[in-house]
């Protein structure tokens, strides 16, 4: 909800009341309480994006999803019967999060796994990034968790600077590293990313791959 009030799509009455449906939404998680949860924060999420105009919440200059057509081309090429033989998927027919499977784990999306970062940032390199743009998976919310992961690491990312990331002498963004934590903010990008800014994500991932954001 931040990323539409700093963009100016909602005010700050709408910002009061979506923090107070929060709460809702918050105690019912700590109970344990998750296809509650997750219908108060889908009912929440789409009341906010109503009230900024209806934007979409993969990215907000957008109505609707740049990326749908993305999608159906790739529907169409995984449920290419040659396709589906190569990957050994008999006759099961590939749906983008539409499938039994998917509605099955619906419990699941509001259960935290913060208990499994410790160890993996113990032994690996760990990236998170986000689109400036993106809303259901925002920036702010990033910047949030990472700083309460409780790790080895902890006190160095926590007391990191933020560098701001050049590709071709451009900003494309800006990153926070320590320890073996880093974040990534990609400007002009919404939830894809490699969709809005494909040579700035490819730069991202050539980076990491070859060590990671250092200062």
């Amino acid at each position: 909800m931040l990323p539409l009030y700093e963009n100016g799509l909602i005010g700050e009455t709408a910002l009061n009341l979506a923090a107070l449906t929060y709460e809702s939404y918050k105690a019912l998680v700590d109970v344990e309480q998750y296809l509650l949860a997750d219908d108060i924060g889908n009912g929440l999420l789409e009341a906010l994006v109503t009230d900024a105009g209806g934007v979409d919440v993969y990215d907000i200059r957008y109505k609707t999803d740049p990326t749908d057509a993305l999608g159906d081309l790739l529907s169409t090429y995984l449920n290419d019967p040659k396709v589906k033989q190569q990957l050994n998927a008999g006759s099961q027919e590939w749906q983008q999060c539409g499938s039994a499977a998917f509605f099955g784990l619906l419990g699941d999306i509001e259960q935290s796994v913060a208990n499994l970062l410790p160890d993996l940032l113990e032994a690996y390199q760990v990236m998170n990034y986000n689109g400036d743009k993106d809303v259901i998976c925002n920036y702010i919310g990033t910047v949030e968790w990472t700083k309460i992961i409780d790790w080895p690491g902890q006190n160095a990312y926590n007391t990191a600077t933020n560098h701001t990331w050049i590709v071709n002498g451009a900003t494309a963004g800006y990153y926070k590293s320590g320890g073996n934590l880093t974040h990534v903010v990609v400007y002009n990008a919404g939830h894809m990313s490699p969709f809005n800014q494909p040579q700035n994500t490819l730069d991202l991932l050539n980076r990491f791959i070859a060590g990671g954001f250092k200062p």
